[in-house]
């Protein structure tokens, strides 16, 4: 990904790690001062993700209309077996990305390892 520098002034953006790193993180080539940051955060993909899952699943969206009688009309008029595939297709894929990430797991014994001590 794009590494972007965190002085307002510079603003450098690269896609090449450098070799020299300060405390926070890789230093910047041109301004020698700040460190570069990723531009697009691992959460701001993770939630991005979660936005597409959310947007291609045409169940849920079918289940939150209210009447039958317009769940019909709407499977009818624009959802065909074919585009009902084509939407499985692109909410499948968005899944299966966010199971490979590490922030749709949650190690429950080491979120709850301090309340065992009070106990």
């Amino acid at each position: 990904g794009w590494l972007i520098c965190e002085e307002p002034t510079c603003r450098n953006r690269t896609r090449h790690l450098p070799l020299q790193f300060s405390r926070n993180g890789p230093l910047c080539q041109v301004c020698m001062k700040a460190t570069l940051r990723l531009e697009y955060s691992d959460k701001s993909l993770y939630t991005q993700l979660c936005f597409y899952r959310y947007i291609f699943d045409v169940e849920c969206a079918l289940e939150k209309l209210i009447t039958d009688h317009e769940k019909d009309k709407l499977k009818k008029q624009f959802l065909t077996p074919k585009v009902l595939q084509d939407y499985r297709k692109l909410k499948n894929t968005a899944e299966q990305f966010l199971s490979q990430s590490g922030y749709s797991e949650v190690n429950l014994s080491r979120l709850f390892a301090d309340c065992a001590v009070w106990s």
